[in-house]
């Protein structure tokens, strides 16, 4: 363990050199639910947080009008909403035209599995897992391509967009004993384009109400 623990730390540190000169892929785009997004609910639709479901909705749905290849939610939908059934019949509808949408799985420490709710889990195109392989210091150095649960094959969220549009990955790769593999990591996810949630929802709006708009979903 003492040498793992050194190589962990010179691990870290050659990552924190050479991520410097790795260019973020361009085709991956961040949509982050900011202050300011949250602020603008509630200006404009009076949407306090959790945000009703027909937000994620319209979001999907001007993704998907303008081809984006995946959409994947970092974010747990384990619970009905709380603006009633029709705003998680929304959402599942959007997912089922969409055919681009990948939810979420996470296994807690007691070995407890939580999915989407059934109408969520059923119209997703496909459901990743948001456990991380961390280390002894609590720091994710390692992803893992598939994780089982309930006897069947789970990709990693990060992974599942690859296994969306690509399939399943089945080249010969690095492979770790424990079946994981080491990550290359970027500088920092500021150098991806990010996309402010509200942004994307004011598109939307724009879109559908015939204005051009900052944002349209090309």
């Amino acid at each position: 363990n003492v040498f793992t623990f050194l190589e962990n730390k010179t691990y870290d540190s050659r990552m924190v050199v050479s991520s410097k000169y790795v260019r973020p892929d361009q085709n991956i785009i961040f949509i982050a639910i900011t202050q300011d997004s949250l602020d603008w609910a509630v200006e404009n639709y009076g949407w306090s947080w959790p945000w009703p479901r027909k937000a994620y909705a319209q979001i999907i749905d001007f993704i998907s009008a303008g081809n984006g290849k995946s959409i994947a939610f970092d974010l747990m939908f384990d619970e009905p909403s709380i603006y009633g059934p029709e705003d998680d019949r929304e959402f599942a509808r959007a997912e089922k035209d969409s055919g681009k949408v990948i939810q979420s799985v996470f296994v807690n420490d007691d070995g407890k599995v939580i999915f989407p709710i059934p109408e969520l889990k059923e119209n997703a195109a496909l459901i990743g897992n948001i456990n991380s392989n961390m280390d002894n210091d609590d720091i994710i150095r390692r992803g893992r391509f598939e994780f089982q649960i309930d006897e069947k094959l789970y990709p990693s969220l990060g992974f599942a967009p690859i296994y969306l549009t690509e399939g399943k990955i089945t080249k010969d790769l690095p492979f770790l004993e424990n079946g994981t593999l080491l990550l290359r990591y970027q500088n920092s996810v500021d150098n991806y384009t990010i996309w402010p949630a509200h942004e994307i929802l004011e598109g939307y709006r724009d879109w559908k109400n015939g204005v051009e708009g900052y944002f349209t979903p090309d």
